[in-house]
């Protein structure tokens, strides 16, 4: 039985780090990692496992943080037609019952961003949200990617030796 193999890095800096040299020292940093974690639950009836991954820019020496604890706390559930959230991605069973990713625009707007196979989907959006730490406000900025994959069989190097079949990119600051 395949596997749902799902990976989520978060990127985090604040409005001062948006300068050309900031976005290169971000992009130094892959979000392509080894699989970290085992199947623990399933999703749509497909064993599932979710790996997590945090990188805070306003640190002097940003490491990856792993782990479900890693940067924030991430939005996750089953909704009612069954289709399952996590953050701002859906995966639903699409009509020829294949599993599909889409992007959560809006209530009304899902966008599908591709289906899922031995091939693997890579899908980043960046966007900012207001936050208050020691009574002052700031914009914290944020790029989510999400590598998804449903194998049949995987190693913990699967994000690292193959590409994905499909990228998706959206802006939404």
């Amino acid at each position: 039985m395949p596997t749902l193999l799902l990976q989520l890095s978060l990127k985090q800096w604040d409005k001062s780090q948006r300068s050309e040299a900031d976005e290169l020292n971000r992009n130094r940093f892959h979000t392509r990692h080894t699989v970290q974690s085992r199947p623990e639950f399933k999703i749509l009836d497909t064993p599932c496992l979710l790996d997590q991954f945090a990188l805070d820019f306003t640190q002097v020496q940003p490491q990856w943080q792993i782990g479900k604890q890693a940067g924030r706390t991430v939005k996750m559930g089953l909704q009612q037609d069954g289709s399952a959230l996590l953050d701002r991605f859906v995966l639903q069973r699409n009509p020829s019952e294949q599993l599909q990713l889409c992007f959560y625009n809006s209530p009304q707007e899902l966008v599908p961003i591709g289906t899922l196979a031995e091939n693997w989907v890579e899908a980043t959006y960046q966007w900012r949200y207001r936050t208050e730490v020691n009574q002052k406000i700031f914009w914290q900025y944020e790029e989510v990617t999400l590598n998804a994959a449903l194998a049949e069989h995987y190693a913990e190097d699967f994000f690292l030796t193959h590409e994905p079949a499909q990228t998706f990119y959206k802006d939404l600051k």
